[in-house]
Order: C-alpha cells, then sequence, then structure tokens
C-alpha cells in the first residue's frame, strides 16, 4: 500500500509541475479570434434596440414599382417585406446594428450614398444602405442591378427612419 501511495503522490506532483510549468502550444484560430474580440473597444451601446414594427412604417409602401408588398418578418431590431409582381421578387430589410458594429464598420468604404448616407452593393444581389450610422437598409433581388436596388432604397423615407434612435 505505501508503493501505491509513494507513486499517486509522485504522479501528483508531476501532473502539478506540469500544470505550473504550462506548455507552449500553437495558437489556433479560436485562440485568434478570442484576441481579435478581446482587443475591440468596448462600445457603449446608443438607446434601446428599436422594435420591428416601428420598421414596418419605414418600408417602401405598397404598390412601389407596380410591386404587392407583403411583410414577412418582424422581431425585435429587425423586419422585412416582399414586394412582388409576376414572378419577380423584391425583398426589403431594415436592421437596428446597434449591437453589431462589424455591420457598420463595413459601409467605411462605400461608394454610393443616399439622401447623404453611405450605401453600397453587396453580392451580386443586394445593395445596402447605412442610415444614422445605426440602421441597415437591404434591398435583394436577383433580377434587379445595383442601379435599381438603389432607386427602390430611396423609396425608403430615409429621414424618417434617421429619427427613430
Amino acid at each position: 500500500m505505501r508503493h501505491g501511495l509513494a507513486v499517486s503522490a509522485a504522479l501528483l506532483v508531476f501532473v502539478t509541475t506540469l500544470a505550473c510549468v504550462g506548455f507552449d502550444q500553437e495558437a489556433t484560430r479560436w485562440d485568434e479570434v478570442a484576441e481579435q474580440i478581446e482587443a475591440q473597444p468596448a462600445v457603449a451601446p446608443i438607446g434601446a434596440i428599436v422594435e420591428g414594427k416601428a420598421f414596418n412604417a419605414m418600408m417602401p409602401t405598397d404598390g412601389t414599382e407596380g410591386h404587392r408588398r407583403v411583410f414577412t418578418q418582424e422581431k425585435e431590431g429587425y423586419a422585412e417585406a416582399e414586394y412582388t409582381k409576376g414572378s419577380d421578387t423584391v425583398t426589403v430589410s431594415i436592421s437596428d446594428t446597434r449591437d453589431n458594429p462589424a455591420a457598420r464598420a463595413k459601409f467605411a468604404n462605400a461608394t454610393d450614398n443616399v439622401e447623404g448616407h453611405p450605401a453600397m452593393a453587396r453580392g451580386k444581389n443586394s445593395t445596402l444602405l447605412l442610415v444614422q450610422d445605426r440602421f441597415q437598409v437591404r434591398v435583394s433581388a436577383p433580377h434587379l442591378d445595383h442601379a435599381a436596388r438603389l432607386a427602390w432604397l430611396q423609396a425608403v423615407p430615409v429621414g424618417k427612419l434617421a429619427q427613430l434612435h
């Protein structure tokens, strides 16, 4: 029994020594992401998150470009509507980016604007607008080019949306 205790004690000392000394492990991608998150400056939230129903009034009106509007989704900080005309569908969404500084940061190099707010193409089917550095409006339609999607963004009452803060 003494031999068993001696082996257990030796093993405990060995494990404790390893834990104290530590291992030099190569950083993983998860470690790098954790470091990036920790390095980001804390950003104070700006006001309460806007309820999705408030965004419904900011959508282009029913009949825009001859399309029929149907509200498809509404939740805290987000609303979406689809506009259909024949087989063509245009999706318009508005989201509150209050807690998402990365969503706002992607507009830093935007080259277009709608009423002074930055706009940009996103992929081949979407165009985005950032209103008051807070609300992101997305127009998605595979049958429309960027210029046509910008025209849809101009149907959004940007001035009213900017006042939702």
